[in-house]
């Protein structure tokens, strides 16, 4: 009778434990995109772009992720849990960092000379 008793305490217990985590885990997934989206934004202010025009190019990968939700290919679910999208992943912040870098080096430039 003990284990039961036990059991039924436990399980709430846990449950609201593991939601609890869940959301820690999507808040600091949310901030994680904001500062992408801020850096993302700043790399093509600095390259030159107009505000309103940094934003859409920032927003690029956004909306190709909205666009892939609203057809129903859970693009998310694809690109961090299969093998395929994390390696997506990986080269696209390589390349979305290198970007970033030449603008600043380009910047630089422009500021030296």
């Amino acid at each position: 009778m003990l284990p039961l008793v036990g059991a039924a305490v436990a399980v709430p217990l846990v449950r609201r434990w593991l939601r609890r985590r869940a959301r820690a885990r999507e808040a600091d997934r949310s901030a994680t995109a904001v500062a992408a989206l801020c850096g993302a934004v700043v790399g093509e202010l600095r390259a030159g772009r107009e505000p309103g025009q940094a934003l859409l190019v920032a927003l690029l990968p956004v909306a190709g992720l909205g666009l892939g939700a609203a057809l129903g290919a859970e693009p998310l679910r694809v690109l961090l849990h299969t093998p395929g999208g994390l390696a997506c992943l990986a080269v696209g912040a390589f390349l979305e960092a290198a970007g970033l870098y030449w603008a600043c080096r380009i910047v630089r430039g422009g500021e030296a000379a």
